[in-house]
């Protein structure tokens, strides 16, 4: 196979594993010890490659390492202090979020399409 032909190949089949396409803003709610934390990250899918921001109480920081994994994705948000792997599960205007916590515990959340 030529090479641009496989390189096309593989951003389709990166398109078809995020079938539910997660661009835009979606908003959440944690229950942690102390009180709700509200969680807001916004995506974008563009030629296969999906970045964003992840915003929580250490500010807007940028997702890395994003990949897809049949019809969830995995990336990873670096507070400085600490990495926080997530994996993400389109649900219809909903997405199931689980982060990896220090202690390798997970939170699990349903975060909510914004309009803003």
């Amino acid at each position: 196979m030529k090479p641009f032909t496989l390189g096309i190949l593989l951003v389709l089949l990166v398109s078809v594993a995020f079938a539910a396409d997660p661009s835009g803003v979606w908003k959440g709610t944690i229950d942690g010890g102390d009180g709700p934390i509200d969680v807001v990250y916004k995506f974008k899918l563009e030629n296969g490659q999906l970045t964003g921001t992840a915003t929580g109480p250490q500010g807007e920081l940028p997702i890395s390492e994003a990949k897809a994994e049949g019809e969830a994705f995995r990336f990873t948000v670096d507070t400085g202090d600490a990495r926080y792997p997530h994996k993400i599960s389109a649900l219809g205007d909903r997405l199931n979020v689980e982060v990896e916590l220090p202690d390798g515990s997970l939170v699990e959340f349903v975060a909510q399409k914004s309009a803003s």
